[in-house]
């Protein structure tokens, strides 16, 4: 009898284990599709807020398999959550619904210019996986958490707030937290693709132009002249920003000579007198106008510096003044007397152009995005009238127009 009654027990305990149904599986696999370093990235900024749980795989790949893509049916235990991270703007989060057990759902997050702008994507998608898994536990859920995106956002801004004010418990309880402002992005502070700017700058030129004849008084034939171009000169300039790295401009070249006077001993009255054998007056001004083609380097991480580099090309003068200088001949009693033929009566001028062209090199330091100021080093030729001339100048540069900011 006791023998039956322990059969018939175990017949019924295994009969009961059968008829009941397996256990939930809890294990949730989280799979991250994409480069290398990106997967990485999203994986340790995951781990981070949903911690390290034994019901938890991981998995990574290079790219979404065809034949077990977020769209093919679930396993027959556990659950999926896919993030592809490959996409050059977006993140994509294809999870079973927080809302409604077992429904699909695909969150997107839209991705910065440059990854040092991430992190904040990052922790949004980490938030959305977060509610996620907590849905798919059925464990109990904070009011704020679910898989909306903004939501996600938000809770991002209240954790950034709640830090801040831990750190600074003297700030006034009653101050509105703040979200948080993520580092900028390259280029955030400077001119972007579809600028125009206007410019105004200056400078001098120190060259050489070779032997020849003057421009005014013409019959003086000079040597080879080293020197200044001219006083100083005058660099007014109209840019658009093709592209962020690439600009065109044109830019006039206004060049100031200052105008000198030889002066002599009269012999007959012994005075110092200003020669004035010609009417008129040599040139004082120079002219010229050029187009250029900018090219753009940043030299800072905030992208406020820049190396600039040009080529340059166009038509006028550079003119190199000539000191004026008295030529003195003898005469038939022993004196002296000025040669009008051969002496340079006022500051004359050797011309290089009227075909111009040449490049530079320099730095552009943006202040704002609507306000930068251009050091520059150039050198300019000319044909057929042949020299060279190296100028240093210096400009200040105002933004206008269409003026966008970073994506």
């Amino acid at each position: 009898m006791t023998s039956s009654l322990a059969t018939f027990f175990v017949l019924f305990a295994a009969a009961t284990e059968l008829a009941s149904p397996p256990a939930p599986d809890r294990t949730i696999e989280i799979i991250i599709t994409g480069p290398e370093s990106d997967r990485g990235k999203m994986e340790e900024t995951i781990r981070a807020l949903v911690g390290n749980d034994p019901d938890m795989r991981w998995t990574t790949k290079e790219s979404i398999p065809a034949e077990d893509s977020p769209s093919a049916p679930p396993p027959e235990r556990g659950q999926r959550i896919w993030i592809d991270v490959a996409h050059p703007v977006q993140i994509r989060v294809d999870l079973p619904g927080c809302t409604s057990r077992g429904a699909k759902n695909t969150r997107t997050v839209e991705r910065p210019e440059n990854d040092e702008a991430g992190l904040v994507e990052r922790e949004t998608v980490a938030q959305i996986v977060k509610a996620a898994v907590q849905g798919l536990r059925g464990d109990p859920m904070p009011a704020l958490a679910n898989c909306s995106v903004s939501r996600a956002r938000e809770n991002l801004a209240l954790a950034a707030a709640a830090a801040a004010a831990a750190a600074a418990p003297s700030a006034s309880a009653s101050a509105a937290p703040s979200a948080p402002v993520p580092a900028p992005a390259p280029g955030a502070g400077r001119r972007r693709a579809g600028a125009v700017w206007l410019g105004m700058g200056g400078g001098v030129g120190w060259g050489y132009v070779p032997a020849g004849k003057l421009e005014w008084e013409k019959r003086p034939e000079v040597p080879a002249q080293t020197g200044m171009a001219g006083l100083l000169h005058l660099l007014p300039e109209l840019g658009f920003m093709w592209s962020d790295d690439f600009a065109i401009a044109v830019q006039a070249r206004i060049e100031f000579i200052r105008q000198q006077r030889a002066t002599y001993l009269d012999p007959n009255t012994g005075e110092l007198v200003q020669a004035n054998f010609f009417t008129g007056t040599p040139d004082s001004t120079a002219y010229a106008g050029l187009l250029r083609a900018i090219w753009y380097h940043d030299l800072s991480k905030s992208g406020k510096l820049r190396l600039s580099l040009s080529g340059d090309i166009g038509g006028g003068v550079v003119r190199f003044p000539v000191a004026p200088v008295l030529v003195l001949t003898g005469t038939a009693d022993g004196g002296a007397q000025v040669d009008p033929l051969n002496s340079i009566v006022m500051t004359d001028t050797r011309p290089m152009g009227v075909f111009l062209f040449g490049g530079s090199v320099g730095l552009l330091w943006h202040l704002t995005r609507q306000l930068a100021v251009a050091l520059d080093g150039r050198v300019l030729s000319g044909l057929p009238a042949s020299g060279v001339v190296f100028e240093g100048q210096v400009s200040a540069q105002a933004a206008l127009g269409s003026i966008r900011p970073p994506r």
